[in-house]
């Protein structure tokens, strides 16, 4: 009689890792990198579109407090909306008619100014090409004989001299866009903040999202508003400054470098750069050329280090490498117009982050260097919010600090729960 083989008792299947249980925590991973990457390229193709947009929403942003203002002096919402965009509307175009004059002049000197660039500069073309020349001669004694030349067609140089009347009739319609989407912004702002609060089913996301709406917005209007009026004031100061000081074209140098500072750390850098480039071929001697740009360096250290601290909330601060990589990923994506909005994006994104628990993380890291935790950044509401939800979990008992001295009754006994120093908020 044949014995059955023993039946080996199979092993109890291990549990499947938390990551693991739907899908693989590595596909996810390269899911969103491939999102980001689609999403970019979308955000490259759709620029035209993209970037009017993004100003409209930051001008309205900005012209948001002002708006409020006019309402609490019983203006309705419709008239102030439509009286401040035609107030900023006249103050651009008086702007520019006021710069043409000099803007102008700049671009008729524009061929003397670049032959005397050359003219200066031949000294170090010279050497440069001197250089060529020895690489030159270095390629060509260690090309192989025989080897397959390469032809190089030569394109004719097209005229760019419609370039400007064709992008005119472009930017005048992306400026109208930007224009009337900020009035539309400003005029349904209260009703639409309620609806998009009122989309979450729970109270809690109700409440999450009131927190966001409220406090993110806000923030970033009082960057924009606040960044307008120094803007303006380094404007001025940097036009009656080069005025004083004899500088050709004032007026130009002074509203470009407060519409650069809006751009941080770049712009302003850049129009140092082309203002002391501009003046050593203007200037008869190297003193009279530094005078310029020194005085708008001055300026610029007076705004950035002790008008714009004193003025912005610190809680608004975020990390200068952010600002910068920022800044110059939007410049490279759609040129140097659209770095203008990057730094009230980057607000606004890190004003959101502090508040979803799944971007805590990004909100870390664009923490300011002088700040090392988020609580310096959350307010007292906020941190109350957070402590009474952790009370709601029944998982983990935790008790807000000012809990522990209110008695506490449990099976008819009365208690003071003892709270972890870990837990406690």
């Amino acid at each position: 009689m044949s014995q059955k083989p023993q039946e080996r008792k199979a092993a109890p299947a291990t549990p499947p890792e938390p990551g693991e249980a739907g899908f693989p925590r590595s596909a996810r991973i390269s899911l969103v990198i491939l999102a980001v990457i689609a999403c970019g390229a979308a955000a490259w193709a759709m620029q035209d579109f993209l970037m009017p947009t993004a100003t409209g929403v930051v001008l309205a942003l900005a012209l948001a407090p002002i708006v409020a203002g006019l309402e609490r002096l019983g203006l309705p919402t419709i008239a102030a909306s439509i009286v401040v965009i035609i107030s900023i509307g006249a103050i651009i175009a008086g702007t520019a008619v006021a710069v043409a004059p000099g803007l102008s002049e700049l671009v008729k000197d524009a061929p003397q100014i670049a032959r005397t660039i050359e003219r200066k500069a031949r000294p170090v073309k010279e050497w440069l090409g001197a250089v060529q020349a020895a690489t030159d001669k270095l390629d060509e004694m260690s090309k192989i004989p025989g080897g397959d030349s390469a032809t190089q067609a030569v394109v004719p140089a097209q005229s760019s001299g419609g370039a400007v009347m064709e992008l005119a009739p472009k930017v005048m319609g992306q400026a109208l866009y930007a224009f009337v989407l900020a009035l539309f912004l400003i005029a349904v702002r209260e009703p639409y903040r309620k609806r998009i609060i009122l989309l979450p089913s729970g109270r809690e996301q109700r409440l999450r999202v009131a927190r966001i709406m409220n406090e993110s917005l806000s923030q970033v209007s009082h960057y924009l508003f606040i960044m307008t009026i120094i803007n303006a004031g380094v404007a001025v100061a940097a036009a009656l400054a080069l005025t004083v000081l004899g500088v050709p074209y004032a007026v130009v140098w002074g509203v470009a470098f407060g519409i650069a500072s809006y751009v941080p750390y770049v712009g302003p850098t850049v129009t140092i750069a082309l203002c002391a480039l501009t003046q050593l071929v203007a200037a008869p001697s190297i003193g009279e050329a530094l005078v310029a740009p020194v005085a708008l360096v001055v300026i610029n250290f007076v705004e950035s280090t002790f008008v714009t601290p004193w003025l912005v909330s610190r809680r608004i601060a975020v990390s200068s490498l952010g600002v910068f990589l920022t800044v110059a990923v939007f410049g490279w994506l759609s040129g140097p117009f659209a770095a203008v909005v990057a730094v009230p994006v980057l607000i606004l994104f890190s004003a959101v982050a502090r508040h979803v628990p799944s971007l805590e993380p990004f909100a870390i890291l664009l923490l300011a260097e002088n700040e090392t935790n988020l609580d310096g950044k959350k307010t007292g509401m906020e941190k109350l919010f957070a402590a009474e939800q952790a009370l709601s979990e029944t998982t983990v008992e935790r008790v807000v600090w000012w809990r522990r001295f209110i008695p506490a009754t449990r099976n008819g006994a009365v208690d003071t729960p003892a709270v972890a120093d870990n837990q406690a908020v």
